[in-house]
């Protein structure tokens, strides 16, 4: 009896083995695998020379020396450069977020303050930003333009005039800091599902 029995599962196994089996009746399904990056360096440095390499680390806007009767306005502007760290040019549709920020934007001495406003101009497609009284931030999204490797950005302190004519101003100097950030919003064809 246990022979039969045994018989019977070993002939049930085999059965069930080729019935597994693959007998070629049945179609072959495949997919296509596509594999893709896209590699930007997204290292940046912002340089006072359009062609400069080095990074700077800050900047000065020095109205110089102004009487405190004075009623014309002051204005001092500088210009300083964002590029690629490899000096290569930036993609095609890069976008920069540019960024002012600052605590407040008054220029103070003590308890003493002056109102100025601090203005950012890329020569990238966007609107300028700026700071001015209690503005703690001001951001912007700028599209480079095709072929460019640096972006000018037009740094502007402006004392508007008759701030220094209604006040007890201190002698000496008055001082604010602000930082100005950049970064890539957008990397370009990263987005893109198909083609």
């Amino acid at each position: 009896m246990k022979k039969v029995l045994l018989g019977l599962l070993a002939l049930s196994a085999t059965l069930m083995a080729e019935s597994l089996e693959n007998t070629g009746s049945s179609a072959d399904q495949s997919i296509q695998i596509n594999t893709k990056a896209y590699v930007i360096d997204s290292g940046l440095i912002i340089t006072t020379d359009e062609n400069g390499t080095s990074s700077i680390q800050n900047i000065e806007l020095d109205h110089g020396r102004i009487l405190a009767t004075k009623e014309a306005s002051s204005t001092v502007k500088k210009d300083i450069f964002i590029k690629k760290s490899n000096s290569q040019a930036f993609p095609n549709e890069t976008t920069l977020n540019i960024a002012l920020n600052s605590e407040d934007n008054f220029l103070k001495n003590g308890d003493s303050t002056i109102a100025h406003t601090l203005t950012a101009t890329p020569d990238a497609t966007g609107t300028a930003i700026s700071l001015s009284g209690d503005s703690k931030e001001a951001i912007g999204n700028f599209e480079v333009g095709a072929g460019k490797s640096s972006v000018k950005v037009t740094l502007q302190s402006a004392i508007a005039s008759g701030a220094l004519t209604n006040g007890n101003f201190a002698d000496g100097d008055y001082t604010n800091t602000s930082t100005l950030k950049v970064k890539i919003s957008k990397i370009p064809s990263a987005t893109s599902t198909s083609r």
